[in-house]
């Protein structure tokens, strides 16, 4: 028999007179993942006890038809009953129960399982039905809060089956309250003596104030438990976290903490844990010191612009920081996030940053995370903190991280006329952080978070928001980041980007910098770092801290970047910025710091200026230092010259005598073109390794067939070709060959 796949699209509760069920409804397939349309089928249904392969308490079967979209239904409880059991024999207060459905598509008995899962929620009618012969309490109790239920004894803990309806946590209505049974420590295969004792049982669910309930009864040897009936979320108010400036540390980590542990295999779950990953926060504000994100936990507040957490002044280090080892699948969403800045009025701040998840040194690190829908404030620290990698630990990285409409406004980097100062940044990539991809984001210095709309603020920009960079002296560093639709802006320097490779701004917007992008490759070169289709407004000129006439709208040193198609315009004049300084700025589009240094490759091109300023020229905007590559060939011995990744190359010689260049070394492509000139003094090219001239015979003063002189200010133009070939028994990988030349006169 073929298998079938089944998409189970409900399963409900109902509440009738008996005999009472289970609403299900599904869509049948067939081994190809085609819909069964207008078909007869079989399907077989089991309930099982503790376990997906566990002891069957209840099976039955049903035959239907199919509609026109392949979806089928039946009530759980209303079918032909198999073996001995009757649907209303179900014991629903022992054990988890399981659903599992196989089917048979010819409508006979040859069934496949297709799918189980643990039934969640006990309908109470079911279960008060079950436990009437036992239980002598068989309506539902209800209390007022949480403490009465930890003090309710108006039942027997060694034979009755108790449920409880709690009206509130602390008081009714609170949003904390809801429905407890009682399960006692023998039904969980433990030795009711020594309850108390089980703390290396995995079965044993430990008292969290929240899901699981301290009972009382029974003194100082319990019997039991209470355990909280729900599905869906788990709502942060089942532990009694409320608004009203409370520091709710405790009660949001027991949270995470039961999330975490329910989605744990089931055969290592602990006993009474549910399979719902998502800790909900309703709208308000709260307040935590920090807690520790765990794997497959999901923190959700019911929107970004209605849930708030504001951090505590202490010296924590940050408000949200990760569990050790590995962390997967952390989703975080619809939240504002406030720090120690927030209410600031001078005097002592703590250092706080927001999210600190630092690996660097161990084995661990983020992974498949998301972040959506958040906005990140006032944080007088790292705002958002990566780092992984260094001592030799290649085990740690983060990587597949998605960040979605987060905005970061730092305060990280304020500089106040009260003395106030530090280096620290909205966000930071720090070693193996791979495959980052920020769309519709915002980073920005926040330099007029306090300036209640003068344009003086009070606050001054004296550093970056967005910071990536590798380990010193190692092989870790970012690689393959993507910032899409992003927002950039207030700052000394927007981006800076040191030893790193595959960093892309694309289509981003740039506002307001002294140097908007800052590109380095001190200890490793960065390579492949493309700024695409992107925006610049009065992005260099004089907004931080930095000397008069350092404005430049890129600066890169020993890399290798691409900055295409992106559009520039300035339209404040030099008296016009946020601190009247009267010097006025040379904007530069791409400059080397220091100048000279090393150009490793800078391309550029289909980019648009535009000055609107009164009387000055947009043209002068697209001023460079840096595109040309300086060659001193003057105290070189050798005949080789290293181009890197350059396209313009000017080769200077002041020996007096003629220096021979025989072979070409770039990390250009094969079919690009490249310019060299002699600056001062003569080089000559010949053929004698992978330069290929063509003719040249007696040109430019030339002996010997296939040489050709530049003398100073003559200039040729080259190609770079994928052919291998074997000159003078030596194999080349690519040849260089002569496009065109032309010679001073």
């Amino acid at each position: 028999m073929k298998n079938i796949l089944l998409f189970i699209l409900c399963s409900c509760f109902t509440f009738a007179q008996v005999p009472q069920g289970m609403s299900h409804r599904g869509i049948a397939y067939n081994s190809s993942g085609v819909v069964l349309t207008n078909t007869d089928i079989g399907v077989r249904v089991r309930i099982l006890d503790n376990g997906a392969s566990g002891t069957i308490v209840y099976e039955e079967t049903h035959n239907r038809t199919t509609n026109n979209n392949g979806q089928y239904n039946f009530n759980i409880g209303e079918g032909i009953v198999q073996g001995s059991n009757n649907f209303s024999d179900i014991n629903w207060s022992i054990g988890n129960k399981f659903l599992e459905i196989a089917i048979d598509p010819t409508n006979g008995t040859n069934y496949s399982v297709i799918g189980s899962s643990q039934l969640m929620s006990v309908p109470y009618a079911l279960f008060s039905s079950t436990t009437e012969n036992t239980n002598p309490n068989k309506s539902i109790t209800t209390i007022k809060t949480i403490e009465e239920l930890k003090n309710f004894i108006d039942f027997n803990p060694e034979q009755d089956f108790p449920v409880v309806y709690v009206q509130g946590y602390s008081s009714p209505s609170d949003g904390g309250g809801g429905m407890f049974i009682f399960k006692r420590y023998s039904e969980m295969g433990l030795d009711p003596s020594n309850a108390p004792l089980y703390t290396n049982d995995p079965r044993k669910p430990i008292n969290d104030d929240g899901i699981f309930i301290h009972s009382y009864h029974g003194s100082f040897s319990p019997k039991g438990i209470w355990i909280r009936q729900f599905s869906g979320d788990i709502d942060l108010r089942f532990y009694g976290a409320f608004t009203g400036g409370v520091d709710i540390t405790e009660k949001l980590q027991k949270a995470i903490d039961y999330a975490h542990k329910s989605t744990q295999d089931i055969s290592t779950r602990p006993y009474g844990y549910g399979n719902s990953n998502t800790v909900y926060i309703a709208n308000g504000s709260y307040q935590i010191s920090q807690v520790v994100l765990k794997s497959n936990v999901n923190l959700k507040g019911s929107s970004m612009l209605e849930t708030t957490i504001v951090t505590t002044n202490d010296n924590s280090g940050a408000m949200f920081i990760k569990d050790n080892g590995y962390v997967r699948n952390i989703n975080i969403s619809d939240l504002t996030l406030y720090g120690t800045a927030l209410n600031y009025t001078g005097g002592n701040i703590n250092i706080k940053g927001c999210f600190n998840f630092d690996s660097e040194g161990q084995l661990g690190g983020i992974w498949d995370s998301t972040f959506k829908n958040l906005t990140i404030q006032f944080f007088y620290g790292q705002s958002i903190y990566f780092s992984a990698g260094g001592a030799g630990n290649f085990q740690s990285v983060n990587q597949f991280i998605t960040m979605e409409n987060v905005g970061v406004e730092s305060v990280g980097q304020m500089k106040t006329y009260t003395g106030i100062d530090n280096v620290y940044h909205a966000l930071v990539l720090r070693g193996s952080c791979n495959q980052f991809l920020f769309n519709n984001c915002k980073f920005d210095g926040g330099s007029y978070l306090f300036g209640n709309g003068s344009l003086t603020p009070l606050y001054r920009v004296n550093g970056i928001p967005v910071y990536i960079g590798g380990i010193e002296g190692t092989l870790y560093n970012p690689a393959v980041v993507k910032f899409n639709l992003c927002t950039i802006q207030n700052g000394q320097e927007g981006v800076f980007i040191q030893s790193s490779n595959n960093i892309n701004l694309d289509t981003c917007w740039f506002e307001f910098f002294e140097r908007a992008i800052v590109v380095k490759g001190d200890y490793r070169i960065s390579k492949a770092i493309n700024i695409t289709n992107s925006s610049f407004l009065n992005s260099s000129g004089r907004y931080g801290e930095l000397p008069p006439n350092s404005g430049s709208l890129v600066i890169v040193n020993k890399s290798k970047i691409s900055f295409t198609n992106n559009y520039i315009v300035n339209s404040r004049g030099p008296n016009d910025d946020y601190f009247n300084d009267p010097a006025n700025e040379t904007h530069k589009l791409i400059s080397l710091d220091p100048y000279p240094s090393d150009n490793f490759g800078i391309n550029t091109s289909g980019n648009y200026f535009e000055d609107t300023r009164t009387g000055f020229d947009s043209k002068t905007l697209g001023a460079t230092i840096g595109i040309k590559k300086d060659i001193d060939f003057t105290n070189i011995s050798s005949d080789v010259i290293d181009i890197e990744g350059a396209k313009a190359i000017y080769i200077k010689n002041t020996s007096g005598t003629i220096k021979d260049v025989k072979e070409f070394k770039s990390t250009i492509s094969a079919g690009e073109i490249f310019f060299i000139r002699s600056d001062q003094g003569s080089i000559k090219f010949d053929e004698t390794k992978n330069i290929y001239l063509g003719n040249m015979n007696g040109v430019a003063g030339g002996v010997n067939t296939g040489s050709l002189t530049l003398t100073d200010g003559s200039v040729a133009l080259f190609i770079k070709i994928d052919e291998v070939a074997t000159i003078n028994g030596v194999t080349y990988n690519e040849t260089y060959n002569l496009v065109s030349y032309k010679l001073k006169n």
